[in-house]
């Protein structure tokens, strides 16, 4: 009994004291500066699992505890788990992080409290904002007006970071922005954030300090939706600057990839500086509505209109290409016509196509639509007229384009075409690119061009050191024929040998054969050659003296039949070999019967093939935009796919998976289907336009910034360098028999273009990389292979967007995107592009 009261004793000393005297856990402030309306973040580490405590219970008024998150730690951490706890200073100035109880199976474990400093955003003296109105008079509601943004400051460029400038008019419903393209030259553009937009500004920098940021404009356009006074206010702009800025500012590319754009790192320590200029009051009036036509453009003076046809000559119900041009002070998104078929001078002659396609240009916008001629009784394209209001005036003006020569030739005899021919008295006539929704069919053709692609490819560096054991082989063959053409006693012994190899062996004819060649190779006639003199040819020869006594005594045997008239035959020993004719013989036959074999049909391929275009067949008759017609596309799609596997077709069978893709609006499936497609068929022009026409379409777009070069797949550059590599030894044969200066030349600049192409071959095989395409509708970007990992964007990353692999970790997958960011995304939300 007296032990047990001991150890209980024991046991309560421990745990007061573990509960008093305790070391608290120390934590890691993975945030350097904190402000009160940013969130920073800590950890603490403890050897054992823990359970976090009640956030809301832990938050003070000095410090609001957001989410704690507990995480097992790999094994040679030293640990066992992490608490990664994310926190918000509630004011400036000194705060602390108060101590937070984890309790494991044993023991409560506290943290310690940390005293943190945080700082306030300082209103800076080395920055001027300025936002300029071109016009403080009243406007009319529709009316455009220009507001000059100037931004100044002598600060270093490279230490700008996380600039933020948002107006509220941006975020105004009954305001319409517009920032035009920027037309200047391309040193001076810079990007800029603003109002949760990237756009082209002008940067002008001081030559005396060209590290500092000088001065930056932005033009922007306002156009009022409604009538009223408006308050442009919050005209602030916000900079982070970091201490220990590194590169340059625009050190990716000069628009949308320096400073400004960039986060501040957590680990950074920096400033966060802000100015401000005063709000800005416009007067906005309706618009008169007397006299204001239905043929209104909603655009203001100073503007002018040109008219021009695609053609000056059609057929009756032809269809015609009109271009208007309207030239205004205001840029191209705010420029506007009204249909065209409201035009009186149209309504009886053309039948005008309701969709109209806008282009900019610099000084405005082209207009552009089509119509259909219904009546060749005209002799020119009559006047178009459009109201637009002059606010100096307050008064609405008719504008007026000039009449365009056009004859209109009857059809058949027919000179006019009823308006009532056409269902719903309006067609729309919408661009039909050739090609985006037609599939390619399987040809020989495409099977051999794809084999001989992979086979080049496949036997690159065999066929490669083949060119030059293919000159080695016959350039004795080309001096031979050389020797032969400048030497004529050459010549005779060269027929004699060649006719004497033709003769079968054994045969007294052969050994005429024979005779004949040594005398031809000793000048002599073979009718008069002794055996003495086969014994001095062959002596002479160098020919082993036992091979030199046995052709002796066939000589010797053959002249007493000869002329003693001796029946009996005389043996004759073979006089050459005819193995490897044999074995040469019979490996031409076996390759051919290789590719003959190789041309044969698949009939598993054929039939996967007929399957595809099935499903794809049955999606075309299912109405557009059903699950049904999805599921038909998807199918064709993955069927395709599968044929591209193993056909000899593959660049078909990926264009078509690709216009499967897209008709089922799986938008990075068809990027991933074309370009792999693409990769074996560069230079087709319907495959190309069906890529430009998916790429058009995705949400993120990141500017491209490799060359046409770099675009160029290297399995094409392979079939190049094996080209250039044959053409230069068929060059340096015929250089070696003919020796003329032409033949030399060619011979120089076919090396030449070999050795560029293994260069080039050469630095793209060592920077190539893996590419891909994300192919579900989002994903959020990471800053590292897990989920408890920060966002690397504020904005999630888009089914279509292109990238390149950089490293993969479990599920995981680093990317890089065309302008040179990274992050990580699941392995799962992507498609990776066959490498060539």
């Amino acid at each position: 009994m007296r032990l047990s009261q001991l150890t209980l004793i024991f046991c309560i000393t421990v745990f007061v004291y573990k509960a008093c005297f305790a070391e608290p856990i120390p934590v890691t402030l993975k945030t350097q500066t904190f402000y009160d309306d940013r969130n920073a973040t800590c950890v603490a580490y403890f050897r054992e699992a823990v359970t976090a405590p009640d956030v809301d219970e832990e938050s003070t008024d000095d410090c609001r505890i957001i989410r704690i998150r507990v995480e097992k730690l790999p094994k040679d951490s030293g640990n066992d788990h992490a608490a990664i706890i994310q926190f918000r200073p509630m004011r400036t100035g000194a705060i602390e992080l108060p101590a937070l109880e984890f309790k494991s199976d044993t023991e409560t474990l506290t943290t310690a409290a940390t005293q943190l400093t945080v700082s306030e955003r300082v209103k800076s003296d080395r920055m001027q904002l300025r936002f300029t109105v071109d016009s403080l008079s009243e406007l009319y509601v529709g009316q455009a007006v220009r507001i000059d943004l100037e931004w100044s400051s002598d600060l270093p460029a490279s230490a700008l970071r996380s600039l933020r400038i948002n107006p509220n008019f941006f975020s105004h419903d009954a305001i319409q922005i517009v920032i035009p393209r920027s037309t200047e030259d391309e040193e001076l553009q810079m990007g800029l954030p603003i109002g949760g937009r990237r756009v082209i500004a002008r940067r002008q920098i001081n030559p005396e300090q060209p590290k500092e940021l000088g001065t930056v404009h932005l033009a922007i356009y306002v156009k009022f939706l409604e009538a009223g006074i408006y308050t442009l206010d919050d005209l602030s702009l916000e900079c982070s600057i970091v201490d220990q800025a590194s590169g340059d500012f625009d050190r990716y590319a000069a628009h949308f990839n320096n400073g400004l754009f960039e986060e501040v790192d957590t680990f950074e320590k920096y400033e966060r500086h802000y100015t401000t200029t005063k709000p800005i009051e416009i007067s906005v009036l309706e618009l008169p509505k007397e006299k204001q036509s239905a043929l209104f453009s909603g655009l203001f003076e100073p503007v002018h209109f040109e008219l021009s046809l695609s053609n000056d000559t059609v057929e009756l119900g032809q269809i015609l290409e009109v271009d208007i041009e309207v030239t205004s002070e205001f840029p191209h998104g705010m420029l506007d016509l009204p249909p065209l078929n409201l035009q009186p001078s149209l309504r009886a002659h053309f039948l005008v196509d309701s969709e109209i396609r806008r282009l900019w240009h610099e000084r405005g916008t082209h207009f552009k639509t089509r119509i259909r001629t219904l009546s060749s009784h005209l002799s020119a394209f009559p006047a178009l007229r459009f109201q637009v209001f002059d606010p100096q005036k307050n008064r609405y003006v008719w504008k007026e384009t000039d009449p365009k020569s056009l004859r209109i030739s009857s059809r058949d005899g027919i000179n006019y075409i009823a308006l009532s021919a056409f269902e719903g008295a309006q067609v729309p006539l919408v661009d039909f690119n050739e090609g985006i929704w037609y599939n390619h069919e399987r040809s020989i053709m495409n099977s051999l061009l794809q084999t001989i692609h992979s086979l080049l490819n496949d036997y690159f560096w065999l066929l490669l050191a083949t060119g030059p054991l293919v000159f080695l082989t016959l350039r004795p063959l080309v001096k031979e024929w050389r020797q032969q053409a400048i030497d004529p006693a050459y010549k005779k012994r060269a027929r004699a040998y060649s006719q004497f190899k033709k003769i079968p062996e054994g045969s007294e004819i052969k050994w005429r054969a024979f005779l004949n060649f040594l005398a031809a190779h000793f000048n002599a006639k073979g009718d008069a050659w002794t055996a003495s003199d086969t014994r001095a040819a062959l002596e002479e020869a160098n020919v082993n003296s036992k091979i030199i006594a046995e052709i002796e005594a066939i000589h010797i045997s053959t002249d007493k039949r000869v002329f003693s008239k001796n029946e009996e035959a005389t043996e004759i020993s073979e006089l050459n070999a005819t193995a490897r004719q044999v074995r040469v013989a019979f490996a031409k036959t076996a390759l051919i019967l290789v590719m003959l074999f190789g041309l044969l049909p698949n009939e598993s391929v054929a039939a996967s093939w007929s399957e595809a275009e099935s499903a794809f067949a049955s999606a075309l008759a299912t109405p557009d935009g059903t699950r049904q017609a999805s599921a038909f596309y998807t199918k064709s799609a993955l069927l395709f796919e599968a044929v591209a596997q193993t056909d000899d077709d593959a660049a078909s069978a990926f264009y078509n998976a690709g216009n499967a893709w897209f008709q089922a609006n799986r938008l990075g499936r068809s990027i991933a289907a074309y370009r792999n497609a693409a990769r074996i068929r560069p230079f087709d022009e319907a495959l190309l336009e069906n890529l430009a026409a998916a790429r058009a379409l995705a949400l993120n777009k990141v500017p491209e910034g490799r060359t046409s070069l770099q675009r160029t797949p290297s399995s094409w550059l392979r079939v190049v360098t094996i080209a250039l590599s044959f053409c230069l030894c068929g060059t340096m044969l015929l250089y070696v028999r003919y020796e003329s200066q032409r033949w030399r030349l060619l011979t120089y600049a076919c090396a030449i273009a070999l050795a560029l192409s293994v260069v080039i071959l050469g630095v793209r095989s060592g920077s190539s990389r893996t590419e891909g395409v994300i192919t579900t509708n989002s994903v959020e970007a990471r800053k590292g292979p897990a989920y408890a990992y920060a966002p690397a964007f504020d904005q999630a990353l888009h089914d279509g967007l292109e990238f390149t692999l950089i490293d993969e970790r479990d599920t995981w997958i680093q990317i890089e995107l065309a302008d040179g960011r990274r992050c990580w995304i699941p392995q799962s939300q992507a498609s990776l592009i066959l490498a060539l």
